[in-house]
């Protein structure tokens, strides 16, 4: 009625259009993951491969993801234990599967620190992505990962979210010729590690930019 009438104060037309900017942006997303997921079975995700200065990706991500941990005043930390590297991968997909991951970690963690520690391996990096949230239960750790699941349904309730970022995080990290691992400890926090490789398992690539779909990978 209120709305009808048109007599609103300024503060609440600005509690309104705050209420509509994030139930436009949560629809938003609930329907970018279900077309991910709708790609994905379909085997219509494409890969735009470039060299990436890893270091510099999360070092922007992490500066995009700073205003919403400092609005729960989460402290967001970035540690590099690599000096120089180039990867052969997809930017906007890894962006994509940290954002998720890190999205995650400040929405589940009430206070303390949100942490990002970039390392490298023999034949590969892990980029680890650490909360000091509510953790999750060793019986549900092992589900995590499939589509549509959360901790529980209080969890759903209360955080929101589709339980596809994960799923689709997954199956993006496999393309990739990666994987993304979890462990967890309940009410101490959660460490979720995206692994890729150093060089991709792709063939007969020559140039330095290249698009190939899910397709063409999984024939």
């Amino acid at each position: 009625e209120l709305l009808k009438s048109g007599n609103l104060s300024p503060e609440e037309n600005k509690n309104y259009i705050e209420i509509i900017e994030k139930s436009g942006t949560r629809l938003l997303s609930i329907i970018n993951d279900i077309v991910d997921i709708s790609k994905i079975e379909a085997g219509e995700i494409s890969l735009n491969l470039s060299k990436i200065d890893i270091n510099k990706l999360i070092e922007e991500l992490v500066s995009e993801m700073n205003p919403l941990a400092n609005q729960k005043e989460l402290t967001l930390e970035f540690t590099c234990f690599i000096n120089e590297i180039t990867l052969l991968s997809d930017s906007h997909r890894i962006k994509q599967i940290l954002k998720n991951l890190l999205s995650n970690a400040i929405k589940f963690t009430q206070k303390g620190t949100v942490s990002i520690i970039l390392e490298e391996n023999t034949n590969d990096i892990t980029i680890k992505v650490i909360d000091e949230g509510i953790g999750i239960a060793k019986d549900k750790l092992n589900h995590i990962f499939e589509r549509f699941k959360q901790a529980d349904g209080s969890t759903t309730r209360k955080y929101g979210g589709t339980g596809l970022a994960l799923a689709i995080s997954k199956e993006l990290a496999i393309l990739l010729g990666g994987d993304i691992k979890a462990f967890s400890t309940l009410e101490k926090g959660s460490t979720f590690e995206l692994i890729l490789p150093k060089k991709t398992n792709i063939q007969n690539i020559s140039d330095d930019k290249v698009t190939i779909s899910s397709r063409e990978d999984n024939t």
